[in-house]
Order: structure tokens, then C-alpha cells, then sequence
């Protein structure tokens, strides 16, 4: 949570977690839903902001997250409907094949659509990267 507030992120999916069990927790300001297995491993959680989770109207909507080891690529390029245009790098086949999927269901890919800072990504001696992506309707 101290590192959400600092980069000033509001909404969060988090995964390989060791949590056990499916609960809801307040965590600093922020609303924990989180389901792991009965061995402490292969968790998932999503956290939102206080404020945020306020505004948030009583209906329900299918969101998925996580890391797709795909890569989208910067430009939409065939692909207006479901990439904003806010990508990195080039697409590769696992990333058009999670565009076919975002269109074939019709939900978007929401990091694509704005700008990200140079800091929100992976680093390491050999490739610079940013898998997690996050669809929704």
C-alpha cells in the first residue's frame, strides 16, 4: 500500500500471493479482496482506494488482470477498438492474440489508454517490460 500511494495508483491487481483463503480486509486505506489456495501460494488479490471504492455504483462488471506475457505493441494498428493507442515496444504473437481476445468479448484493453510513466516498468539487463495489462467492458 505505502508504494501505491506514493506512485499515486488507485486500483491494483496483485498475484503470486501467499495469502490463504478468499476475504475482504481495509488496508490502510485501501480495500483488500483477496483468494488463495489452503498451501500458501498462486494467490490473487485486487486492492482500491478508499475514495475511489466510494464511487463505485452497485452493479457488477467483469474485469481480468494480470500478466499475459504478451506484448501489444505501441500502436493500436488494426486494433482501434480495443488498444487506446498508449502501448510499448512491438506486439508479438501473444499480444495479438490478447487483442483478438479483448475484441472477440468486447472488452478493452484500460492501460493502453493513457500514457504511463517511465518509472511503472520492468526492468532488467536484457529486456525492458510491460506484461500487465488489465481489460475491461
Amino acid at each position: 500500500v505505502k508504494i501505491l500511494k506514493k506512485r499515486k495508483i488507485n486500483i491494483a491487481c496483485v498475484q503470486e500471493t501467499r495469502w490463504v483463503s478468499a476475504k475482504a480486509r481495509v488496508v490502510d486505506g485501501f480495500k483488500l479482496w483477496y483468494s488463495g489456495g489452503s498451501r500458501d501460494r498462486n494467490g490473487v488479490g485486487i486492492l482500491v482506494d478508499g475514495d475511489l471504492r466510494e464511487g463505485i455504483p452497485i452493479t457488477e462488471k467483469i474485469v481480468i488482470g494480470g500478466d499475459f506475457n504478451g506484448h501489444i505493441g505501441a500502436t493500436s494498428n488494426g486494433f482501434d477498438d480495443v488498444h487506446g493507442g498508449f502501448g510499448f515496444g512491438e506486439r508479438n504473437g501473444g499480444g495479438t492474440s490478447l487483442l483478438d481476445f479483448a475484441k472477440a468479448f468486447e472488452l478493452v484493453i484500460a492501460n493502453s489508454c493513457f500514457p504511463k510513466k517511465e518509472n511503472h516498468r520492468y526492468l532488467s539487463e536484457l529486456l525492458e517490460l510491460r506484461l500487465d495489462r488489465l481489460l475491461s467492458p
